[in-house]
């Protein structure tokens, strides 16, 4: 986060003050949650101390609608990050999520999908390999596996999308045959 001066401290206040019920408005209805919203609308102020230029260069119903794109994809990615966290449950009484998983009878389930996960990634084609292991496990930008490849980010970012594609339909068709076994 940059060091603001006084000038854009209070052009970020005063950006604020006028336009945080336009940001609520925008942001409730998607959580329903007020301490969410809330959070979220923080998030959205820093985040845009990076954009104050920007900021400064944009009037009247284009702020208003850069602004209210801002607290709608910080939402979303909010709302999607909240529901992760609640697919992975955490037992406090067991200590562990390896003894919660265990406690439930999951752990059988979990040992077929990292199987067919394997089956899966032998099953594509290295180029694949490369991308999600470049995007997901390494996090890499867009830009960087694309100049890996010899390619444009927005193909980079095409290329990952059928990469995904193949390993979903490998992974469901590892399953098929583990549960038909």
């Amino acid at each position: 986060m940059p060091v603001l001066s006084d000038e854009d401290r209070r052009f970020l206040a005063e950006l604020f003050r006028q336009r945080q019920w336009m940001m609520y408005r925008t942001v409730f209805p998607m959580l329903q949650n007020p301490w969410d919203t809330e959070d979220v609308i923080q998030s959205v102020a820093v985040k845009l101390t990076d954009k104050l230029p920007l900021l400064r260069s944009l009037e009247g119903p284009r702020l208003t609608a850069y602004l209210a794109a801002a607290c709608r994809n910080t939402a979303l990615n909010h709302r999607r990050e909240t529901q992760r966290r609640a697919e992975y449950p955490y037992s406090e009484e067991l200590g562990c999520p390896g003894q919660s998983l265990a406690a439930q009878n999951l752990l059988p389930e979990m040992e077929d999908r990292f199987l067919a996960l394997r089956q899966a990634w032998k099953g594509l084609d290295q180029r694949s390999q490369y991308l999600l292991r470049a995007r997901y496990l390494e996090r890499k930008f867009f830009a960087e596996i694309a100049a890996c490849l010899g390619m444009q980010p927005k193909s980079a970012r095409m290329a990952l999308t059928r990469a995904r594609r193949k390993a979903r339909d490998l992974v469901m068709a590892a399953l098929a045959r583990l549960e038909a076994e």
